[in-house]
C-alpha cells in the first residue's frame, strides 16, 4: 500500500475522500458544510480571508497544488442533472438560491489518472462574488492553494483518486448564487463553472481568462413557477 486512501468504488462510480498522501496546510477537517463564494483575485477562487477562516476553523482542509491543468483533454463532465432548489427573491450572499446537481466526471485523457483532484476554478456567467458552492469535507473537498502571479489563488477541489481511462465518477455539487437567474426558453440557468484538475507530475499554471476554461455544461432550472423542486 502507498499510504493513500483509495476511492470506495459502487459500480463504475466512485465516492471521493480526501487523500492523506498529498502536503496540507491545516490538519483533516470534520463533516462540516462551508459556503464560499468565488471573490478571488480578478473572480479566480475564493479570497485569502474567507480561505483562511474556513481553514483555521476546521471546515475544511488546506492543500498545496502540484500540477494545476485546466482540464482540457483530460476530464469531460459527461452529465449534469439538477436534484433540488429553492428560489429566494430577492437573493443575496447572506441568503441566497441554492440548488444542488450531480455530476458524472469521465477520465477522457485515454490513459490512467492518478491521485487526481478536481478543481473548481470560478464561475464564467454571471458576477463571481455573487456565485458560490457549499462544501463538506465529509464529501472529500478541500482548498487549493496556488501560487502563480504574485498572488496566491484558493480553489474549492474535490479528491477524485486515481481513474482507469474512461472510467467515471458521480459527485455531487451544491450550488449557490446571490443575484437573480438569468432565464432561457426552458426556465432558468445555473452559473457555468470552470473546471480543472490538480495531479503529479503536472507543471502549477496561473489561471487563464474564463473564456480558455473548461466549462461545464449549462444546467437549467425547470418548473419556474414552483418554488422548490425535487428530482
Amino acid at each position: 500500500m502507498d499510504g493513500r486512501r483509495r476511492p470506495h468504488r459502487t459500480g463504475r462510480f466512485a465516492v471521493a475522500v480526501v487523500a492523506s498522501g498529498i502536503a496540507g496546510w491545516f490538519a483533516a477537517a470534520p463533516a462540516i458544510a462551508a459556503t464560499l463564494f468565488f471573490d478571488g483575485p480578478d473572480g479566480f477562487g475564493v479570497g485569502a480571508e474567507a480561505a483562511r477562516a474556513v481553514t483555521e476553523s476546521g471546515e475544511l482542509s488546506g492543500v498545496d497544488a502540484r500540477g494545476l491543468e485546466m482540464g482540457r483533454g483530460l476530464i469531460d463532465v459527461t452529465r449534469q442533472e439538477v436534484l433540488d432548489y429553492d428560489l429566494i427573491d430577492p437573493p443575496s450572499r447572506d441568503a441566497p438560491i441554492t440548488a444542488t446537481s450531480r455530476w458524472t466526471v469521465e477520465n477522457a485523457s485515454g490513459i490512467r489518472l492518478d491521485d487526481l483532484w478536481l478543481v473548481i476554478l470560478g464561475a464564467a456567467t454571471y458576477t463571481p462574488t455573487n456565485i458560490g458552492l457549499a462544501l463538506d469535507a465529509e464529501d472529500g473537498w478541500a482548498l487549493l492553494a496556488v501560487e502563480g502571479d504574485g498572488a496566491t489563488y484558493y480553489y474549492p477541489a474535490i479528491h477524485l483518486g486515481d481513474l482507469d481511462a474512461g472510467e467515471s465518477v458521480a459527485l455531487t455539487m451544491r450550488h449557490r448564487v446571490a443575484e437573480p437567474l438569468h432565464p432561457s426558453d426552458d426556465g432558468l440557468l445555473l452559473p457555468r463553472l470552470g473546471i480543472g484538475v490538480d495531479r503529479a507530475l503536472a507543471p502549477a499554471v496561473i489561471p487563464e481568462p474564463a473564456s480558455a476554461w473548461l466549462c461545464a455544461s449549462v444546467l437549467t432550472l425547470l418548473c419556474v413557477g414552483s418554488r422548490r423542486r425535487r428530482w
